[in-house]
């Protein structure tokens, strides 16, 4: 094969789509995304709008025919691409494309918890923001034929060698599934498909949603930077879809941060794989990869190095370091009321009694801090374990990486099952339910009603006609008000207002769209008010809704909040968008 050129299924091999400098062949990535500038570089297409060529030439305003994929993502769905949707060369993009067999269809709020983490992750950009724009394509539905009316495909088990065995008979395969599935069916079904799909292969990481994996119960498996990765909590809490469980927002969050983290060549111990160290606040950490032991835990990868702790000789004064807050260590300790086994949560921000006596100003303690007594974090005394500052050491350029051949796959260590995540989940809201099994973790209801944290909304959009000018400028009109409705056992009026999360997710496509309450001159705009004239002040929150945000027809609707005393709390509802309405 010719120098300059990278290998396709069909046709002739193509120039490597790397010569953005067509004079000097050279590759510039201003913000070190692993997007070459030119990629992202919407001058040089008719529409404006960044991609890749088919050829590798990039000249201003060349038709998009030569464009094998466009670098945007209509991820809130409303038909077009808005401001943060397509790549951007001063500012860091990751972008994902995510199929899914039958009942397993990404949580929509946990794909945006997850985008919304990235967006606020303490990484610098070019132009002068923080934060990475994680753009997930929430594509196909997986079927039996391969095209998109078939019949749904669900098998209990695919296969990923080698992190899984071997498929056995019936077992779909992880890479028979990518070669048939990759690329949209715009993208699959053109008449350069082969061009197409080869140019999206060098930005976009591939995801599978699906039950179980063959040969274990783990919740999912990623290569160590590159581009393909897998969830699959087919076994995890009893959330049933059609009949099937494919886990808690929670968990699908936790696992598709932790499955791309290993994209981003993050391992379960940050630079290393020693496994569930104390000091390792991240979710690649199979104590914190979850919302338990320490929960809530925060949809993060770790922010800082904390201080490395020698196993033999642990200063208590001096704790970690100083994290703002819960941390778990090891071994398991009899807990009450029941005594079963449970690893120690505690605070990190100071003093830590790594020997459970009354003091925490000993110095020369010995503990085994990451002995979960679960695969991967067994017997191991008088370790060294050292903190990561992952958002730091993270690394975009998946191409950079033997795995970025297809097939061709390398794993850590298989990851976490459902019996080892219940094994070191705690009961935070001491109902006699650890919060793996509880449907309602931070609020007690030994009954399990799940009532118990569940609140009434009501969502109502102010279309942009209603709104009086004099009391909103343009760009913010429309907006959402939402009623949280107070209860003989919830008052609305103490949820935190700086918790609420409104997301919602179109009923008639892939769109996703999130929302905090709106800040007025640094306040919240949050009021009480009797709303149903029950004697009972209900909350009453305003969300900014700009222009073009939302996606025309219902969508579903989640409000997520915390209550001041630390009760998580859920409610559901619908609202429908004309297209007048966002205009």
């Amino acid at each position: 094969m010719a120098a300059g050129t990278s290998g396709q299924n069909a046709g002739a091999p193509l120039r490597f789509p790397a010569a953005c400098d067509q004079v000097t062949g050279s590759a510039p990535d201003a913000d070190g995304d692993g997007l070459l500038d030119c990629w992202e570089n919407g001058s040089f297409w008719s529409d404006g709008l960044p991609g890749i060529s088919v050829d590798g030439v990039y000249t201003t305003n060349r038709s998009t025919a030569f464009r094998g994929v466009t670098l945007c993502v209509d991820m809130n769905g409303n038909g077009a691409f808005d401001a943060g949707e397509c790549a951007s060369p001063n500012h860091k993009d990751i972008f994902v494309e995510a199929d899914f067999m039958q009942f397993h269809r990404p949580d929509p709020v946990a794909i945006a918890n997850v985008a919304n983490a990235f967006g606020i992750a303490p990484v610098t950009n070019p132009d002068g923001t923080t934060g990475i724009r994680l753009h997930v394509q929430i594509d196909d539905q997986l079927t039996t034929d391969g095209t998109v009316t078939g019949p749904p495909l669900h098998t209990t088990n695919t296969a990923l060698v080698p992190c899984t065995p071997l498929p056995a008979a019936g077992d779909a395969n992880y890479d028979t599934l990518k070669a048939t599935w990759f690329g949209t069916a715009a993208e699959r079904g053109a008449t350069n498909a082969a061009q197409r799909l080869s140019t999206k292969r060098y930005a976009y990481h591939y995801a599978l949603f699906v039950h179980n994996q063959t040969g274990s119960g783990s919740s999912g498996c990623a290569e160590i930077l590159g581009n393909d990765l897998m969830v699959s909590l087919g076994g995890f809490a009893q959330v049933p879809v059609g009949g099937h469980n494919v886990g808690t927002t929670d968990q699908q969050g936790g696992t598709f941060m932790h499955e791309l983290g290993h994209n981003l060549s993050l391992r379960h111990g940050g630079f290393e794989n020693v496994n569930c160290k104390p000091n390792y606040t991240s979710r690649m950490n199979y104590v914190y990869q979850f919302s338990s032991p320490v929960n809530p835990f925060p949809l993060d990868y770790s922010r800082q190095t904390l201080l490395t702790l020698n196993e033999l000789s642990l200063d208590e004064s001096a704790g970690i370091g100083g994290y703002s807050g819960n941390i778990a260590f090891g071994p398991p300790v009899p807990t009450p009321p029941t005594n079963v086994l449970k690893p120690k949560v505690t605070s990190g921000a100071g003093p830590i009694n790594w020997n459970l006596i009354n003091t925490t100003t000993e110095t020369g303690v010995g503990r085994d801090l990451n002995k979960f007594v679960i695969a991967g974090c067994g017997d191991s005394p008088g370790e060294t374990l050292a903190g990561f500052n992952d958002w730091q050491n993270i690394k975009l350029n998946f191409r950079a990486s033997l795995d970025f051949a297809e097939g061709a796959h390398t794993f850590e260590t298989p990851e976490i099952t459902a019996d080892d995540a219940r094994f070191i989940s705690v009961d935070t809201d001491g109902d006699g339910i650890v919060d793996f099994d509880d449907n309602c973790p931070l609020t007690r209801n030994p009954s399990q009603n799940a009532d118990a944290c569940a609140v009434v909304i009501k969502t109502v959009l102010i279309p942009r006609e209603t709104a009086r000018r004099e009391d909103f400028d343009d760009d913010f009109r429309p907006f959402i008000v939402a009623v949280i409705f107070s209860s003989a056992t919830r008052d609305a009026t103490m949820l935190d207002p700086a918790s609420i999360l409104l997301t919602g997710a179109s009923a008639q496509g892939s769109g996703i769209w999130s929302r905090h309450v709106f800040q007025f001159f640094g306040h919240f705009l949050c009021g009480r008010f009797d709303v149903n004239r029950d004697g009972r002040a209900d909350l009453v929150c305003v969300f900014k809704a700009s222009a073009k945000l939302l996606p025309d027809g219902v969508s579903n609707v989640v409000l997520d909040a915390m209550t001041l005393g630390g009760e998580g709390v859920r409610g559901t509802d619908t609202i429908t968008v004309r297209p007048v309405d966002r205009y």
